[in-house]
């Protein structure tokens, strides 16, 4: 491009001149004309070929393609990449929402942990620490909870009668108490420091215990909390005192480091059966569950260790949202070593208009057989687009931990290897 000398004035027709108008072909053969001016259309017209540099010859009456082939952008740098502000759409995601208006979970025990789903809709507990296993679980089906997940849900203390009173509520690997077995788990604890009510973060990984101390608690009073696993190796509790879960209660958030923690199959709510001070008892109750499970969410929050996965289903996908239509000419994404698919297509369309395919592979995306994690890089002829979407081929439960879009075009592009063809 050129530039204004000191002496010139800027016009309309000089800053057509001096610059490249990027719009479709439609709205470029529509557009005020003037010699010289230069345009790129990122699809076809009625008379220009999308991907190409024209100029606006001296009589003002045609236009001169200034390129023989198709204008492509280079390979980006990692610094042109883009995170997206927003996933518009997926598939499906792993997601449980219980706020146990029905009996979903299984009671073993007396008991003295289940769900009433008649009166008060919610998993009300009496948890004493006796011989007896008391627990109320809710079977996942298999071990679909991977390195990272969410879990939220309301918990109110009635009362608490001091030393050895424990209840737990999280995710474990088998049907067995915190304190006994061979399993894994990660869980929220009304528990105790000598006889002062504390609320913990819990770990088991081969059946050895680790907590990390949050703080006191309240009875007669609700708090908001986030269980969630941010990777393989922590694990991480948050505690609010608004729904809104926005005012941590002091001590919050916690974590712990985790090692081995792998088949997270039940959602139980559990007693110690140790038998270590019976008459001691915590009661109260859990309501409004939620479990998310590599959601969309993690597609965008510029970390390879977390990631999306889809249900098991045909043609799984993700639809990224740009906010607004930019200039395209690629993206890449973070694909896990599992979860790839055998063939996907990748297609933009602007805002209010219909899909194009800009990309089929019929391979895995890393090129072989996959099962190589890591970044794969797409590139196509620059286009308006607001939407991206990444679909697989076939039947999977399809895992995408990173997306970035690519937006940055530069004139420095356009002007390459010019030579003149009249139009």
């Amino acid at each position: 491009m050129s530039v204004f000398a000191l002496s010139e004035v800027p016009t309309v027709a000089k800053l057509n001149q001096k610059t490249v108008l990027v719009d479709t072909g439609a709205n470029v053969e529509a557009a005020t004309t003037y010699a010289g001016m230069l345009v790129f259309p990122t699809n076809d017209g009625a008379t220009l070929t999308g991907g190409y540099l024209y100029q606006r010859n001296e009589a003002n009456d045609g236009w001169k393609k200034l390129y023989g082939a198709k204008v492509k952008m280079p390979a980006a740098q990692a610094s042109d990449y883009v995170t997206p502000s927003a996933i518009s759409a997926v598939s499906s995601t792993f997601t449980i929402s219980d706020n146990f208006s029905s009996d979903n979970f299984t009671d073993t025990g007396t008991p003295l942990i289940a769900v009433d789903a008649v009166t008060d809709h919610r998993l009300e507990f009496d948890s004493r620490r006796t011989s007896v296993d008391e627990r109320s679980y809710y079977d996942l089906g298999a071990s679909i909870l991977g390195d990272v997940w969410i879990m939220q849900f309301t918990a109110h203390a009635l009362s608490f009668s001091g030393q050895y009173a424990i209840f737990v509520f999280g995710v474990s690997s088998a049907l067995e108490n915190y304190n006994g077995g061979a399993g894994d788990g990660v869980c929220f604890e009304f528990g105790y420091n000598g006889s002062n009510p504390r609320l913990f973060l819990v770990k088991k990984e081969n059946g050895s215990n680790g907590a990390g101390e949050l703080g006191a608690f309240a009875t007669s009073t609700t708090y908001y909390v986030t269980l969630e696993r941010t990777s393989a190796i922590e694990a991480k509790l948050s505690v609010f005192s608004d729904s809104g879960r926005t005012t941590h209660i002091a001590g919050s958030p916690i974590t712990i480091a985790l090692s081995g923690v792998t088949g997270l199959r039940y959602i139980q709510g559990s007693n110690y059966n140790d038998n270590a001070g019976a008459g001691y008892a915590v009661t109260g109750w859990i309501d409004d569950l939620i479990v998310t499970a590599n959601g969309s969410s993690f597609l965008i929050d510029e970390s390879t260790t977390s990631f999306w996965k889809s249900a098991s289903e045909a043609t799984p996908y993700i639809e990224i949202d740009l906010g607004s239509d930019l200039l395209l000419s690629g993206m890449r994404a973070y694909w896990n070593a599992s979860g790839q698919p055998n063939g996907y297509d990748i297609d933009t369309k602007p805002d209010g208009g219909a899909y194009t395919e800009r990309v089929s592979n019929a391979g895995y995306p890393d090129g072989g057989s996959g099962t190589s994690a890591g970044w794969v890089e797409e590139s196509w002829n620059t286009v308006i687009a607001r939407y991206i979407r990444v679909q697989g081929d076939g039947t999977l439960a399809m895992q995408i931990a990173e997306v970035d879009s690519y937006t940055d075009t530069s004139d420095y592009v356009l002007i390459n290897h010019i030579h003149e063809e009249d139009v």
